[in-house]
């Protein structure tokens, strides 16, 4: 397969999680108790889910690194051993005594929307950017216009613009989301001038432009503006859940329905549909359509979707349904045979 990225370098948060399910779906109040049933299902942490989906569909093409810290404990040995089995490289993930492997709570609505909490004290709290810097040189990885960079919640906004400013020193494709507390200091960081593509949701992105409507259009076109006055060439993906995703690039704003799905939770989606942007891009696809009427091309952005999609119909975080197999069969539904996968 003629793949346009040869590596994929990549930092963010590793760790496991429950979930509690709630019985209605009214908002948990601050100074509330409510009983919920603890599900059975396996949380993950994003570094992880996203890298799994790249490394089980396209390992044998695409180097898949990881950069990261879990405790010296059974959850940090078992997370390394299931990287390790889907082909991702985890020699740059260490492990400490000093602080426990990240754990998180996942709370689940009815209507299957879901917020968590995730330790802040966690063994990821020691993935520093001299931690990036010296495990690159460790590891002697050298990076060109051929790699791409991913960073992800989970570490300090300050890793992760260490890891974007290694990238693009380098001239490497920096991808990256954000989360709504970390937007002002990503920001103020210079990371959207460091980023080629920003994964964010639609409250993730009113909060970036300070956008007072909760129409989704109006959200949309007034976060595309705001980031691309700093960064002209940034593309953009902002996921809306059921009403589908949206991308934009110099100007251009397309909207990806939301697949078909049965969803048992939406926990991880977001995760999964970068993941699958991120395949479909290191295979060539475009990004967007090219502008000729009647013309719809496969576009990485459905690739995320059709993820997205598999992610929702699974209770867990990570979907062991998606591997190379299910993608060819897609790409072949899709009349797209010249991938090679």
């Amino acid at each position: 397969m003629n793949m346009k990225f040869d590596q994929l370098i990549a930092t963010g948060g590793i760790g496991l999680g429950i979930l509690f399910e709630s019985n209605n779906n009214r908002s948990l109040d601050r100074n509330e108790s409510r009983l919920a049933v603890l599900k059975e299902s396996k949380d993950y942490c994003k570094q992880h889910i996203i890298l799994h989906y790249i490394a089980s569909v396209l390992s044998n093409e695409l180097h898949v690194y990881a950069i990261g810290m879990v405790g010296e404990d059974d959850s940090g040995i078992r997370l390394i051993k299931k990287m390790q089995s889907v082909g991702i490289n985890t020699d740059m993930v260490g492990q400490t005594s000093t602080l426990p492997t990240m754990f998180s709570v996942c709370f689940q609505y009815p209507d299957k929307c879901v917020c968590n909490i995730t330790t802040s004290n966690s063994a990821c709290k020691l993935v520093t950017p001299q931690y990036i810097h010296q495990n690159i040189e460790a590891k002697q990885l050298i990076i060109t216009d051929r790699t791409l960079i991913l960073a992800v919640p989970e570490v300090s906004v300050e890793t992760r613009l260490a890891l974007l400013n290694e990238g693009k020193s380098h001239l490497a494709f920096c991808v990256a989301s954000i989360l709504c507390d970390e937007a002002k200091e990503f920001i103020n960081g210079g990371g959207i001038e460091l980023c080629d593509l920003l994964s964010i949701n639609e409250t993730e992105a009113k909060v970036i432009a300070n956008v007072k409507s909760n129409e989704i259009e109006s959200i949309i076109v007034g976060c595309s503006n705001y980031l691309s006055k700093i960064n002209p060439e940034i593309s953009l993906i902002v996921t809306c859940g059921e009403k589908g995703s949206y991308s934009f690039y110099r100007g251009k704003i397309e909207h990806i329905p939301a697949r078909k799905a049965n969803p048992i939770s939406t926990a991880g989606a977001g995760d999964a549909y970068i993941a699958g942007v991120i395949c479909g891009l290191s295979m060539g696809l475009p990004f967007q359509n090219n502008g000729e009427k009647d013309c719809i091309t496969l576009r990485a952005t459905d690739l995320g979707s059709f993820f997205a999609e598999k992610s929702v119909e699974s209770e867990h975080t990570i979907t062991e349904e998606i591997d190379r197999t299910l993608l060819n069969n897609f790409m072949k539904q899709e009349g797209v045979l010249f991938y090679g996968i």
